[in-house]
């Protein structure tokens, strides 16, 4: 997977059997990513599904815990109530930095410092075009500033163990794009 950061190559795999679990790998330079997945029962199949669904994860506003929790009581379960998959319904990442943003809610907000489990502070550095911004904010601009953001939020380790154990269906809402866009109204620019 040489260039996995130029292009990514779709990968369609054919020939899986039904309500089979099969893990994965892969090995792009130095990095490495492993997961287990289930494929669905036959259409025909009568058998009960169980989802969980989350949404509105912001990194810099804190840790993942709800996902190690999901962990912990799915593996308490029997293995017929075992979660299969994970709705994800929106708002994955925020397209801003936050950036002032808890002063322009209220001048009277102490903002709460969180630091990573290797103490480092939990931020998102600079976008790699620079953003653009409006006001206070500093908003992805390219699919590089995008790409970052998804960098950022995928590497928290609770959210990795999630993404390893359960397929996640996404939903995209406003944030993956723009907050509170509509049609072609963006919110922090004028363009479509």
């Amino acid at each position: 997977a040489q260039g996995f950061d130029a292009g990514m190559k779709d990968v369609l795999v054919k020939g899986l059997t039904g309500k089979t679990t099969y893990h994965y790998r892969f090995l792009v330079d130095n990095d490495r990513l492993a997961g287990r997945t289930r494929t669905a029962p036959a259409a025909s199949a009568d058998v009960q599904v169980n989802l969980a669904w989350v949404s509105c994860q912001d990194y810099t506003a804190g840790h993942y815990a709800a996902y190690r929790q999901m962990i912990l009581d799915d593996e308490a379960r029997p293995e017929a109530d075992r979660l299969h998959a994970v709705i994800f319904l929106g708002d994955m990442i925020y397209e801003t930095r936050a950036d002032g943003f808890q002063s322009a809610i209220d001048d009277n907000f102490q903002p709460i410092a969180l630091t990573n489990r290797d103490g480092k502070p939990r931020t998102i550095g600079a976008f790699p075009s620079g953003g653009g911004t409006r006001g206070t904010s500093t908003f992805a601009n390219t699919l590089a500033d995008y790409r970052h953001l998804y960098k950022a939020f995928l590497s928290d380790p609770d959210l990795q163990a999630a993404r390893a154990r359960w397929p996640f269906v996404a939903v995209w809402d406003d944030h993956e794009f723009t907050d509170d866009c509509w049609q072609s109204q963006a919110n922090y620019t004028r363009d479509g």
